[in-house]
């Protein structure tokens, strides 16, 4: 204000003998410039205040966003099945959908167990993966039975097929090539496109009506008994499956046969890690029978002192085998190949294969099923449908460990 009163007076000053309604106009005009100076500034005021207003902005959504990454963390650790059964028939709705089913109320039952763990190494608490397409390495050694789905990276998917081209060969080579000396030298690649469709794993039990009436109690049974026998089915597909509908195509029936001369256990799976790497890949898995793997642990020397076979290739980290630095992991799994309890699967786990998730699995309760209401019986069936794409079949190489090479 102190500025408009001085220009005010000084346009009376140099204006006095201006009539009435000149002055009132010149005042009115040193009024609107002033207004003007005043709204400009008050302008300039507020865009640096809104400026400064987004930057706090970007910077708390900055801290937010890695609020809810570190919240992301903290939750993904390992859900075990037995855990998410537990929390879904738990879960006051459920409760509820299973007395009224108990009652005869509702003729099924069905929630979807959407927490499963164990699905990939993104699941595994402190280790730094992301989900899904990075494609870390091989999960820590495993507290409890160790189920393949355990070794390979996972996704979701949302069709019924993974479709995806796959490297077959190729033709020409890059090389040096001399300026002003022609065309340079041209490489075409082969790809071929891959199918792998997403195929129902399911099975059934068939529990009592009476132990609806404790549903804790048939919790526990469930959880006992219905995942364990649900992950058997997918280990047998996974390794072993034959590539035709119903079934997946199994690693170890397109991995690479074990191509060398070695004869001895430890120096036949170091040998097949090379392979492997020979195809431009990094080994870091190796999946072995409990009989094979605790064999390694029985090896004596000429004093009657257990020693481990391979010298300094082979060592034990908290529990844990290592050969030429590579995990090795136990899984009864691989008794139902061929040898079995005597074949080995050395893969590079990270790039040559994926486990996509169609369908989380599923628990349904149905009473009217066969016999079951003459039996007063209760049908609990589990399903879920999955899909695995093996990327590289030459990232992955198996063979026996007590037969020789022909």
């Amino acid at each position: 204000m102190e500025d408009f009163e001085v220009k005010a007076t000084a346009l009376l000053e140099a204006n006095k003998t201006k009539t009435l309604d000149e002055a009132k106009a010149l005042i009115k005009i040193a009024v609107d410039e002033a207004v003007k100076s005043t709204t400009d500034e008050l302008e300039k005021k507020s865009h640096e205040i809104q400026v400064k207003l987004d930057e706090r902005d970007k910077e708390f959504n900055e801290y937010k966003s890695q609020a809810e990454l570190l919240k992301q963390k903290n939750e993904t650790k390992t859900v075990h099945f037995n855990d998410a059964l537990a929390a879904a028939m738990a879960d006051p709705e459920n409760i509820e959908k299973m007395k009224m089913f108990a009652q005869k109320k509702t003729r099924e039952v069905e929630f979807e167990l959407k927490a499963v763990g164990d699905m990939s190494l993104s699941n595994i608490t402190d280790l730094s993966a992301a989900n899904v397409q990075v494609l870390p390495g091989i999960i820590p050694v495993p507290n409890r039975r160790l189920h393949v789905r355990q070794l390979l990276p996972s996704g979701q998917m949302t069709t019924s097929a993974i479709h995806y081209l796959q490297e077959t060969g190729s033709e020409g080579s890059i090389a040096p090539w001399t300026d002003n000396s022609g065309t340079k030298p041209q490489i075409d690649f082969d790809l071929t496109e891959k199918i792998a469709p997403s195929e129902f794993i399911a099975g059934f039990v068939r529990i009592t009506r009476k132990a609806l009436d404790d549903i804790s109690a048939m919790r526990s049974f469930l959880q006992a008994r219905l995942l364990e026998k649900y992950l058997i089915a997918e280990d047998t597909q996974l390794l072993n499956g034959t590539g035709t509908s119903p079934q997946l195509d199994g690693l170890i029936t397109n991995a690479e046969a074990y191509a060398g001369f070695r004869t001895i256990p430890i120096e036949k799976i170091i040998d097949a890690a090379a392979q492997i790497e020979g195809n431009d890949y990094m080994a870091n898995g190796i999946l072995l029978s409990p009989k094979q793997y605790y064999a390694l642990l029985m090896t004596r020397g000429t004093t009657n002192e257990y020693t481990l076979p391979g010298g300094s290739a082979v060592n034990v980290i908290n529990g844990q085998i290592y050969i030429a630095g590579i995990p090795v992991f136990k899984s009864t799994a691989m008794n139902t190949v061929n040898p079995a309890q005597d074949s080995f699967l050395v893969g590079d786990w990270a790039m040559g294969a994926q486990l996509f998730i169609r369908e989380n699995p599923v628990v349904r309760f149905f009473e009217e099923d066969g016999t079951n209401v003459r039996e007063n019986k209760i049908t609990v069936r589990v399903e879920g449908r999955v899909a695995l794409p093996i990327y590289h079949p030459d990232a992955f190489v198996t063979g026996s460990l007590n037969s020789n090479p022909s």
